[in-house]
């Protein structure tokens, strides 16, 4: 027992030595935005073009964060979530007649994202995988811009695996910035940019041969974020 106590002493005296401002930290987030998917390989016969969607997801990021003074600090968070993902692409048969195709998925995240942060700014740059679990294909024909017709199909694990069978999982990275208001609880309020880039799921033509689609997003961020750094704004006010 006297060993376990002088054990737990010896790492809280290591946490207050980095600062008072060091410790958890957690934020919940809700990202949404816009994705533009650009079309990778070929389809024979066919000239694909970039298309919009969007996105949205919920987010939990958990972590520790580091005082490194001067109002400077250090986030090494893991991330995970959810996330409703879309991959568009269009071709078009003539100067009349435009064709959509719009693959969505809804997947599990997980990945890294550290941030750098100085005062109530922070900067982020991560990356990791999101995992389909369920997702839906749209074909949508629009002639002389106003009429269109639409077919599409549901997808499950299973379907998603078997059919994208060069590669089933979407690795992304993500550049963030965010802007926290704290109160006097360690809580704040998060807002927040993103931009991300996800490869996106592959299908194999022949042993040589892939198409896929990769999604460009931008977004906003809003959350809640736990953190000891509101000690900044004490620090600022000489409190």
């Amino acid at each position: 027992m006297k060993k376990l106590l002088l054990m737990i002493s010896i790492f809280i005296s290591i946490n207050l030595s980095l600062s008072a401002a060091s410790g958890f930290e957690a934020i919940i987030n809700v990202p949404f935005g816009i994705a533009v998917g650009i079309p990778m390989g070929q389809i024979a016969g066919s000239t694909r073009k970039i298309n919009t969607g969007f996105d949205v997801g919920v987010t939990a990021q958990f972590g520790y964060v580091i005082d490194l003074k001067n109002n400077i600090g250090l986030s090494i968070l893991g991330e995970s979530g959810y996330s409703y993902d879309t991959y568009s692409y269009a071709t078009s048969s003539d100067s009349t007649t435009k064709i959509a195709n719009s693959t969505s998925f809804h997947s599990f995240q997980i990945g890294l994202l550290p941030k750098l942060n100085i005062k109530d700014f922070s900067i982020g740059f991560g990356g990791g995988l999101k995992i389909p679990i369920a997702g839906t294909s749209e074909d949508r024909t629009t002639t002389h811009g106003t009429n269109y017709t639409a077919s599409g199909s549901t997808m499950n694990m299973i379907t998603i695996v078997n059919k994208y069978d060069k590669m089933n999982v979407i690795p992304y990275i993500k550049l963030t910035f965010d802007y926290s208001v704290f109160n006097n609880y360690n809580i704040g309020a998060n807002f927040g940019m993103y931009f991300d880039y996800e490869f996106g799921v592959r299908q194999k033509i022949n042993e040589k041969k892939y198409t896929s689609v990769d999604s460009f997003g931008v977004g906003l961020q809003i959350g809640l974020r736990f953190s000891p750094f509101n000690t900044w704004q004490m620090k600022k006010d000489g409190l």
